[in-house]
């Protein structure tokens, strides 16, 4: 088993699966930024209930395990391209979907800018993911890798974005010292 598991496989496979736990995570930040705002919908008001929303979430992790396994022994294949691409997309819309919920309960505060500047990250994460299949629809691989590497600039810059904003709200509540 040994001889199966080569170093370029196990670096594949935990990039691939630590992408896709960020993407998830920021995902369950927005869900949990909005169930925890002042003014989110009591449990019985809830559309969806709780138990429902952690059996999705615990799918959305099994899915990541299951794609880290399947590289881990089987290596990076069509099949698990589309996996992973489809899931970082389910991912990254269950974000955006408590991100746009919570707007119009935490417009103008803190929150609103944390949410504001996240957004962007996790539809650049979910993008990034999703852009891995283009190899597999006929893109060169140059073409997917510059891509990709388009989507982490922009993480990283909405992040610095994020920081910077998040520091000037601090520094108005804190009286500017």
């Amino acid at each position: 088993m040994a001889g199966t598991l080569s170093s370029g496989r196990w670096l594949v496979a935990f990039g691939h699966a630590a992408l896709l736990f960020c993407t998830v995570f920021l995902a369950f930040a927005m869900r949990e930024l909005y169930y925890n705002s002042a003014l989110a919908p009591s449990p019985d008001e809830r559309r969806i209930p709780f138990s429902r929303l952690r059996r999705i979430e615990l799918g959305f992790v099994s899915i990541i395990l299951l794609e880290l396994l399947v590289v881990l022994l089987l290596g990076h294949g069509s099949i698990v391209a589309v996996v992973k691409g489809v899931g970082s997309i389910s991912f990254a819309v269950y974000g955006v979907v408590f991100g746009e919920r919570l707007e119009s309960l935490t417009q103008g505060t803190s929150v609103d800018t944390l949410r504001r500047h996240l957004l962007p990250v996790l539809v650049c994460a979910g993008l990034l993911v999703f852009a891995d299949l283009g190899v597999h629809v006929g893109f060169g691989p140059l073409v997917v890798d510059s891509i990709e590497s388009v989507f982490v600039v922009m993480i990283g810059g909405f992040l610095l974005t994020a920081t910077v904003r998040l520091q000037q709200n601090v520094r108005g509540l804190s009286g500017g010292r």
